[in-house]
């Protein structure tokens, strides 16, 4: 169960589907079962971080004022923590946020800094890496109109990042699990900025990498 709550600014009413397209966790899907597992819960509550009508724009600003051979501030999209009355064993505070970010492209692994401690892996061809608390991978998506070249100069990074939770078993399964869901959400996001070189198709497959 997935409990949703609007949590930003905007302008006009706005279609619920279109509002919280970013943040859908569909009933038996991959994500929805990636957060209850990083949460321990049964019932999820959703606060929407970044409507999908404003996405574009707020990508399209954090690009413009990328400095040469730097990277933006990430743009918060979800947040997904622990709802009151779920089968929650592993503490009423965890919590998993969703991000995306553009950075300077990096030769053989993720764009932007590094993670600290994290394994290497590679999901679907792309360099991805993670730790005990974050996940993120890179990949480039070409903007249509006036930011097309300066797009294609950068690349996309997609974030997961768990605070609390339960985090049993051994850190590799972890680490797949949060490469995975980082994949699968940023997919939605590709949908609606139309990226013109339609990345991330397909399921996620997570592999070791190199390093």
């Amino acid at each position: 169960m997935t409990l949703l709550v609007t949590s930003c600014s905007g302008g006009g009413e706005k279609e619920a589907l279109a509002d919280d397209y970013l943040c859908q966790l569909p009933s038996s899907s991959a994500e929805q079962g990636a957060v209850q597992k990083m949460l321990d819960t049964d019932t999820v509550r959703t606060t929407i971080l970044k409507r999908t009508s404003d996405l574009g724009d707020r990508l399209g600003e954090a690009l413009r004022r990328m400095e040469p051979g730097g990277e933006a501030l990430p743009s918060h999209l979800c947040l997904f923590q622990n709802a009151p009355g779920g089968s929650v064993t592993g503490g009423s505070e965890a919590s998993v946020r969703t991000m995306l970010q553009w950075a300077t492209p990096e030769e053989g692994r993720v764009a932007g800094r590094p993670l600290r401690n994290a394994n290497r892996y590679v999901v679907n061809g792309l360099p991805a890496e993670a730790n005990e608390g974050d996940a993120k991978f890179s990949f480039s998506c070409v903007m249509r109109g006036e930011l097309r070249d300066a797009s294609r100069r950068a690349q996309m990074i997609g974030w997961v990042s768990l605070t609390g939770g339960p985090r049993e078993g051994p850190q590799r399964e972890w680490d797949v699990q949060h490469v995975a869901l980082s994949y699968l959400m940023a997919q939605k996001a590709v949908e609606v900025l139309g990226c013109e070189n339609k990345p991330l198709q397909g399921e996620p497959v997570v592999k070791p990498g190199k390093g």
